[in-house]
């Protein structure tokens, strides 16, 4: 196996080993603590790339277009790093920082993704971990629910229910889902790419639906309609939109119906069938946030519980250490469903109130100026008058899930600081670094 494409597979192992809230992950215990498989091999590839560095005596990666940003992000985690060691002890700031840390791997992604080949290669099996993830969650779903769910209760964890799951390839769909789509709507795309598109779109739409995750949706409904209206005549591609929703409702409609007639654990479909009814309901309640004060012996809804939550962490952590943050480490007080106050580690819902809570106002610049970073690139790319039709649906399509991360951000963190999303973003990272250097002389 040629040595590049020995690297794509082992940046593929790190989106497709199973990772959910519940599910028990593989591990090596040391000490009072354990190494996951995804983090050894995030270890394994950054320590080659360092020994090419340190012995090589040539630099394996000149100019990147992020690699300051990246290292004062690195230089920032390590100094909160210390600090934390320092007041809050090596089990709650280390549990915190390895979330954090596989932005290591932007170098070497850089190094071992640049050039046509290898990007190639990797995009074919990004394709391939978003069919297969979306498999196994939805297996996962339908035959380990409750066995997932008793797990949860003895491992003393609060999270129970449909809503446990959070995939490795949420990064990689959102980042290449205006790609799959635009190879989907385009009629010059050979007809098995289609297809292959078709299959993604709707098999990952199940799986997020499974998820229950109304931010999620959003975003990926958000990506939907962007890539689609962004096609020239795009009223004549509507057709297309409508039958990918209507596919994705039969798929559910046949599914609930096989387990019915079948007899396959008719309690999970009606909880699901309920849950997800209660949750689009409650987009209405929006309207409602604010309005009330909770109480303990009052049942509150989950916005509720998120506005209540960004007013204590507002107030208690964010303005007493407003410029320079908590650290790794501290522990984030959330308001459960009926208004009591517990702590949580190690973040809330809401990426902007995370970074402000561990970071302050220094970390907070720091992440947008890097998003800022990022958007300019892509407009450049998109601009440019020579690049190719691939790149600029790859380009857009980035671009895309940033405009749906900057509206994600503010329902959800995970993409901040779970360890295989940040590497699927990295990926994207590298794809933007590898067109800028195709086109930065006509840019």
């Amino acid at each position: 196996m040629p040595r590049n494409n020995f690297y794509a597979v082992l940046i593929t192992l790190l989106l497709l080993f199973p990772v959910s809230l519940q599910l028990r992950p593989l591990a090596v215990p040391v000490g009072s603590f354990y190494i996951t498989a995804v983090e050894i091999i995030i270890f394994f590839l950054f320590s080659v790339w360092a020994f090419q560095q340190v012995f090589t005596g040539k630099k394996l990666v000149k100019g990147t277009l992020f690699g300051h940003y990246i290292i004062i992000f690195l230089i920032m985690f390590s100094v909160y790093l210390l600090f934390g060691l320092i007041f809050y002890g090596p089990v709650l700031a280390l549990g915190d920082f390895r979330q954090y840390f596989p932005i290591i791997l932007y170098f070497p992604i850089i190094h071992f993704f640049n050039f046509e080949q290898s990007i190639g290669n990797l995009r074919k099996k990004i394709f391939f971990v978003l069919i297969t993830v979306a498999i196994y969650t939805i297996i996962l779903f339908v035959f380990f629910n409750d066995f997932m769910a008793a797990q949860a209760i003895k491992d003393g964890k609060r999270i129970v229910g449909e809503r446990i799951y959070i995939v490795n390839s949420l990064a990689v769909l959102f980042a290449y889902l205006g790609f799959v789509v635009a190879i989907l709507l385009n009629p010059d795309s050979k007809f098995f790419k289609r297809i292959l598109s078709f299959i993604i779109v709707v098999i990952n739409a199940v799986m997020l639906l499974i998820m229950q995750s109304r931010s999620l949706w959003v975003m990926f409904s958000i990506i939907l309609l962007l890539s689609a209206f962004s096609f020239k005549n795009y009223f004549s591609r509507l057709k297309y939109i409508l039958i990918g929703f209507y596919s994705v409702f039969l798929f559910i409609a046949i599914a609930y119906f096989s387990v019915n007639v079948f007899n396959y654990t008719p309690s999970v479909v009606k909880r699901v069938q309920n849950s997800i009814i209660d949750r689009v309901i409650s987009f209405k309640d929006l309207a409602k946030i604010g309005q009330k004060n909770t109480h303990k012996a009052k049942s509150i809804g989950t916005l509720e519980t998120r506005f209540e939550t960004a007013k204590r962490v507002t107030k208690d952590y964010i303005i007493p250490n407003f410029f320079l943050g908590s650290g790794f480490g501290s522990q984030i007080p959330m308001v459960n469903t009926h208004g009591m106050i517990y702590k949580w580690k190690f973040q809330i819902d809401n990426a902007y109130l995370t970074i402000l809570a561990k970071f302050g106002l220094l970390g907070f610049l720091l992440y947008g100026l890097f998003a800022i970073k990022i958007v300019r690139s892509l407009f450049a790319i998109i601009r440019s008058p020579k690049i190719s039709y691939e790149d600029s649906i790859l380009a857009k399509s980035f671009l895309y899930m940033i405009i749906a991360l900057i509206l994600g951000a503010f329902f959800s963190s995970i993409f901040i600081r779970q360890q295989p999303l940040i590497v699927g973003f990295l990926i994207m990272i590298g794809e933007i670094e590898f067109m800028h250097s195709k086109y930065k002389s006509r840019i």
